[in-house]
């Protein structure tokens, strides 16, 4: 009887290790691997604003470049006329762009695009 007990034991234990090790895995239709969920992270965020940034930054410089002067503003200089710098979008009015997860803003006066140190 007390082997029997020690075996059942044995079995839980090893059991609870198993789901604790494949717990953040799923088994997709017509995967036959399994693999990690995929869960977002502040990387993901941070990566986008650097990009956002970038991309602003690059752009400013662009209408810089070709007219001789900083764009009055983000929306609609840079995304409006015939050849549009930067495509509308949501959460870019003005001199800002804003998500849930950062804002960038732009100085008109000195060109400077600058994230407030969230990227």
């Amino acid at each position: 009887m007390k082997s029997l007990l020690m075996v059942l034991v044995t079995l839980a234990s090893i059991s609870a290790v198993v789901v604790l090790v494949f717990k953040d895995r799923t088994l997709e239709p017509g995967v036959s691997q399994l693999q990690t969920r995929s869960i977002p992270s502040p990387a993901v965020d941070t990566s986008a604003c650097e990009t956002d940034l970038k991309t602003i930054g690059v752009v400013v410089d662009a209408y810089y470049a070709q007219n001789g002067k900083y764009p009055p503003n983000l929306e609609p200089s840079l995304t409006a006329g015939p050849t549009p710098f930067l495509r509308p979008q949501t959460g870019l009015s003005g001199d800002t762009l804003t998500t849930a997860a950062y804002t960038i803003t732009y100085n008109p006066r000195t060109g400077v695009v600058d994230s407030g140190g969230s990227c």
